[in-house]
This record gives structure tokens, sequence and C-alpha cells, in this order.
């Protein structure tokens, strides 16, 4: 059956566009007030400019018939439908680009541990470290090397060197692994506790060493709708948005945003989720709005740069372009970065 939200969303041939039937986003509210008869801003409705629903616009400022609005909104919405496929398009050749390389990394790596080399060399050579390593830190790299091969956690101590004195060592090969050992040790608490907390946690280590899939179908077997913590539903659907996002599932990565933005308001996770997502689909603005509101709410400016920087690394040539005009409009000095195309 279809939801209220998705009939109204209908209605004004926005249907396409996730965030008009997802509450909280700001899609959403102008065409609800507006159906409920109430009044608008002049930033709400210029909002609609920005979103390029021209039709809507000119509908919503009373100076088109509904008749009109829907013939005139039919030509605007089979365009977006159409750049949406050329973006998704994109996209997944960016992700089979992007699997090619891993499976080719993979392949090396399994070519490495098959040469008869001693243990220590084959290990070294498979997290990338069979450059020269210095004698001080030699004893200390290979136990680590030992260690994560056997399945096992690093320890503390060994973490904080990797991350300080001994970064150079610290490979992505390396940094993967260690994130699997993780999220093993988490999943394994989650089901010896039942305390979601380590769900969450897995989930966040099992994105990080390329796992997404296992934290989906992990978490996706955990139900916390009973659970009394807002606090903690509120991580776990970020979480799980985060996930949906890694894996191109963007409807559901808004929806678990918003979600979780309606439990914790005032917590900046859900909505650097928000933004980012927006933005990967093209939804600049809304994703800006949303990233500014992650801000007020105690994100760092640097953390959502860095991710700003890698959503147009990962973009194609198209939403590189916009991207670019979009940031470059909005604040040309924070995003001057953008003007190297290979930043």
């Amino acid at each position: 059956m279809m939801k209220a939200s998705e009939r109204l969303a209908q209605h004004y041939h926005v249907d396409d566009l996730p965030e008009a039937s997802t509450q909280f986003t700001q899609l959403y509210m102008i065409i609800d007030r507006h159906w409920q008869g109430l009044p608008l801003s002049d930033w709400s409705v210029q909002h609609l400019l920005q979103k390029r629903l021209y039709a809507l616009h000119s509908y919503i400022a009373c100076q088109t018939s509904y008749s009109e609005f829907s013939r005139a909104s039919q030509h605007e919405k089979a365009d977006r439908i159409k750049e949406a496929d050329l973006v998704r398009q994109q996209q997944e050749k960016d992700k089979k680009a992007r699997e090619a390389k891993r499976q080719a990394r993979e392949a090396k790596k399994a070519a490495i541990k098959n040469k008869p080399l001693t243990k220590a060399k084959r290990l070294r050579a498979m997290y990338l470290l069979d450059e020269y390593i210095e004698r001080e830190d030699y004893q200390r790299v290979i136990k680590i090397l030992f260690c994560v091969d056997s399945g096992k956690r690093i320890s503390r101590k060994h973490y904080l060197w990797l991350c300080t004195e001994g970064k150079e060592y610290f490979t992505a090969h390396l940094k993967s692994a260690y994130h699997l050992a993780e999220a093993n040790f988490y999943e394994a608490e989650f089901n010896r506790t039942n305390d979601v907390w380590m769900a969450i946690n897995a989930s966040s280590h099992y994105r990080k060493c390329g796992e997404s899939q296992h934290a989906a179908e992990f978490l996706g077997s955990i139900s916390v709708k009973n659970r009394k913590s807002k606090k903690m539903r509120s991580a776990f659907h970020t979480t799980l948005g985060g996930v949906k996002r890694d894996l191109g599932c963007a409807h559901d990565a808004i929806e678990l945003g918003a979600l979780a933005h309606g439990l914790q308001e005032d917590d900046f996770r859900p909505c650097t989720l928000l933004g980012a997502v927006h933005m990967e689909e093209g939804n600049l603005s809304l994703g800006h709005e949303w990233y500014a509101k992650a801000e007020e709410r105690g994100a760092s400016v640097k953390s959502i740069d860095s991710d700003i920087r890698q959503i147009y690394r990962n973009a194609g040539n198209v939403q590189k372009e916009k991207l670019r005009e979009f940031l470059l409009k909005h604040d040309p000095q924070r995003f001057a970065w953008i003007k190297d195309s290979k930043a």
C-alpha cells in the first residue's frame, strides 16, 4: 500500500526524488505545507529554484494552474529521470572499476602468498611492506604482521604506534586487516552480550575494510524497535544508513538518516550522512544544507571537507563539474582545492 508521503510526492510530480517522500527533508516539508494550505517562506520557495523544480515553483507561487503545472512538470520529471539514469550508469562504471582494482590487489596478494618465501618475507609482501624497514622497528612490525595474519587483534599499544611513529608501515592492506579483526571481535561481543553498541562498532569496522555487504546482513538481523535508548537507536540507524550508502542504496540511506535525525536532532552524525548521500545523488543544495546542520551540531569543518573531497574523487565527470561549480560558487576560498582536478 502506498504511503501518504508517497501519494503527496506523486500529486506534486516529484515522486522520482527520494527526499520528496522522506520526512524532515526540505522538499517534503514544502509540499506538505502547501498541501495543508500553510504559508511558505521566501527561502522555501527559492529552494525549489535551486532544485530546478521550475514548474512546481510557478505553481506554488500561484503563477500557473494545476493542469498547466502537471504538463510542465512531466517534462521536467522525464529529464530528471534521464539525467539520474546517466549518473547511475557512471556510478556503476566507477564501482566496477574500483572492484576490478580490488580484485587485482587480492590476486596480487594471493600470488605473493603462494611464493616459496619465508613467512616474514611473505607477510611483508602481502601487506605491501617489502620496502626497507628501519632496524629498530623490524621486530615490532613483524610481530604485528604475524598477529594480523592469524586473525588476532592488534594491541592498543601497537595500534597507537602505527597511527603515530610507525604510520609509514600502516599500509592500506594492514589497515584493512586491522579493521576486519576488530569487526569480528565486536560482532562476537554482540552475539555474547546482545549489546547493540557492539554491533554498531562492528559495522563501523566492517565498512572500513570493504565488508559493507556483511555489515548489511549482520545489522539486518537485529531489531532495535523495542529498545528504549533513542541515542542508541539513532546511532544504529545512522550506521546502517552508512552501510546502505556504501552499497549504492541511496533511498534506504536517506530514510534511515531521516529516522536517525528524528530520534536525535542534536546529533551531527545523521546530518553528515544525509549531507553525503544527497550530494552523491546530485542534490547539492540539500546536501549542503545537511552539512551546515552537521556543523551547527558539532561536526568539524575538516571532517566535512574530507567527506566532500572523497565524494568529488568518486564522482563521474558530469557530477564532478556540477559539484565544482556549486562549491566554488558557494565558498571559493574554502573549496579552492577543487580547482585542481586531481584534488
